[in-house]
């Protein structure tokens, strides 16, 4: 059974249009930036056969420490857009119980957001360290089963390696390199927690679709980076 949701909190735009230019905009800044890795490493070069390898090491470190930096501001940028607020143990306990008990087999404990407005979804970044934000709606509508299941799922996308694909695809875009779709080996590993493949399943039919800049931080989206949700759907219904 569909559940009703309210209208999303960000607008999604599937033709060209003002946010659609802004997210390739962006995209191309990025990409404008990653571009500074070749002066980088003859950089380094330069350095070593000038100096020593302290001064080249050096360089390195404080090289990479920045770039880093710069691409973890696209998670708090990302959370303060959507006008996120802490979760609280005393009015979100059922939440925080899951994400607590997960966590133990994960061992990944995230900083908790609850997100106001839209329908039901889940959004994963890394804002100085892990974060979940869930949407009002979810909360609100989702059975404990599905809860859990989103929890286990995205608990796994915290996971560094697919972090990182998650994070190449919010800042890269149409330009990330090929790696692991959202609602692949997460999904399956979720199910492997949870042992409750029809709830997974429920959770993602009954989201509501993102798209748009950080789609590629969702539980559920319309994007390049998530396999189609009826794909989704398929393989959990035929465990």
């Amino acid at each position: 059974m569909s559940v009703t949701a309210a209208p999303p909190a960000l607008r999604g735009v599937n033709e060209w249009g003002v946010d659609r230019f802004k997210d390739h905009t962006r995209t191309i800044g990025f990409v404008a930036f990653v571009v500074f890795y070749l002066p980088y490493f003859t950089a380094i070069e330069a350095i070593w056969l000038t100096t020593n390898a302290f001064w080249s090491a050096g360089f390195a470190a404080v090289y990479l420490i920045l770039s880093s930096a710069w691409i973890s501001t696209r998670g708090r940028a990302a959370l303060r857009a959507l006008r996120v607020r802490a979760a609280d143990p005393d009015v979100e306990p059922r939440l925080f119980n899951l994400v607590e008990g997960i966590a133990m087999r994960t061992g990944v404990m995230p900083q908790l957001w609850v997100i106001p407005e839209g329908g039901p979804n889940a959004f994963v970044c890394h804002a100085k360290r892990p974060a979940l934000a869930i949407t009002q709606s979810l909360l609100d509508t989702y059975r404990r089963t599905e809860l859990e299941a989103v929890v286990a799922h995205c608990l796994l996308r915290l996971e560094p390696r697919m972090l990182r694909a998650t994070r190449e695809y919010a800042t890269l875009g149409p330009f990330a390199p090929r790696v692991e779709l959202v609602g692949g080996a997460d999904d399956l590993a979720a199910v492997a927690l949870t042992r409750y493949p029809p709830a997974l399943a429920s959770a993602i039919d009954n989201a509501e679709a993102r798209t748009g800049r950080s789609s590629a931080y969702w539980f559920v989206a319309e994007s390049r980076s998530h396999r189609p949700v009826a794909d989704r759907l398929d393989e959990l219904r035929d465990l």
